[in-house]
């Protein structure tokens, strides 16, 4: 489990007694449309290992190993009052080679822990974008820039959201999802996420 002091915003990890106490440099100086972010574990080697087995092993069985941990975490009780779950989508075509989303099943156990109702795929994902993971820290957010759409904007109005993904490196991704959703008509976005890149 991520361990504290954490960025209140993003969950990265702050110096004890550093200048940042409750939001790190990064947060203070980005525009962010994401209220808060909550990581369980960190992208370390061994949940890296976890995670790259279910995402690309199809060992999605492994999310059940982290669904007492996730039960246990104090932060879980801050989205416990979210009116809906939406899993951070992936496009078409990465989803019919995959022939599953991480972030949906990710989301399927946060539904069973929160009680809160999750909606799939009224936030949408356009196809034609260079991956992130190849991409720096502002490459990534120009890259995923009007790359979502809501499908459904009567679903989701005047509601506090909490998306949900597998795994948070800048952050870029989530923000978008964040910025597309409260133009679409959402009045908070929350976000969790399973693990958190410590080094970007």
């Amino acid at each position: 489990m991520l361990e504290g002091p954490l960025c209140k915003t993003c969950s990265r990890p702050l110096p004890p007694f550093g200048k940042y106490r409750t939001r790190c440099s990064v947060c203070q100086n980005a525009k962010l449309f994401v209220s808060n972010v909550t990581a369980a574990v960190p992208f370390d080697d061994i949940h890296r290992t976890l995670i790259h087995a279910i995402k690309f092993r199809k060992k999605r069985w492994i999310f059940d190993l982290y669904g007492a941990l996730i039960k246990r975490m104090p932060g879980i009780a801050d989205h416990l009052e979210a009116d809906l779950i939406l899993p951070v989508p992936i496009d078409f075509l990465k989803k019919r080679v995959r022939e599953f989303n991480q972030a949906k099943d990710l989301a399927d156990l946060v539904e069973r822990i929160t009680g809160a109702p999750l909606l799939n795929n009224v936030l949408r994902r356009r196809i034609g974008f260079h991956p992130q993971s190849t991409l720096k820290r502002k490459e990534r957010a120009e890259n995923i820039r009007n790359r979502f759409y809501v499908r459904n904007k009567a679903a989701i109005q005047n509601k506090t959201i909490l998306l949900v993904d597998d795994i948070l490196t800048t952050g870029a991704t989530v923000n978008e999802c964040a910025r597309t959703l409260l133009e679409a008509g959402a009045r908070k976005v929350d976000a969790f996420v399973l693990a958190r890149a410590l080094t970007v």
